[in-house]
């Protein structure tokens, strides 16, 4: 190969590398605007269900059954504690979601309930990334008492869940 094929092979790579770690740093940018499916650059949280009652019939119901059954008893096998994560993140990530759903009555009561059940959710699955089943099963409980501090003083007091 004569020098000047490997001078250009050399800048070649040298601008191909530049670009590509070019790209990854502006990818990589925590505060890069992403745009909607209709190309706004201001894509906003939009609930799909707003009927809280319909949200927590068919987001936390089924995930409050599987995290009960799951903690039935301790888990034994990386299944077992996959159960309890997962269903403890989905309630815990379902928190958040409630804040998006704040009525206007009882707002203050709502996003505060909201928030403890998102933290004991999430206590959950922590103490089930570390097979911690006491702390798991303390932070269930203590999150059911928050669900239903929060059925009997948001809502119509029902369901009244049991750990």
């Amino acid at each position: 190969m004569t020098f000047q094929k490997r001078t250009y092979l050399q800048a070649g790579c040298l601008a191909f590398l530049i670009a590509g770690f070019a790209g990854f740093q502006l990818l990589s940018q925590p505060d890069a605007v992403l745009a909607d499916s209709s190309g706004d650059s201001k894509a906003e949280l939009k609930p799909i269900e707003s009927d809280p009652h319909e949200f927590m019939e068919y987001v936390f119901q089924p995930n409050y059954k599987k995290l009960k059954a799951a903690l039935a008893s301790e888990p034994t096998d990386g299944k077992g504690w996959y159960d309890v994560k997962s269903g403890a993140l989905i309630l815990s990530e379902g928190g958040n979601l409630l804040l998006m759903r704040t009525p206007d009555e009882k707002a203050d009561e709502w996003n505060s309930h909201a928030v403890h059940v998102r933290d004991l959710a999430a206590e959950v699955y922590h103490a089930a990334h570390d097979k911690n089943y006491d702390k798991a099963v303390s932070s269930y409980k203590e999150m059911l008492k928050s669900c239903n501090d929060c059925h009997n003083k948001v809502g119509h007091g029902e369901p009244n869940l049991k750990p």
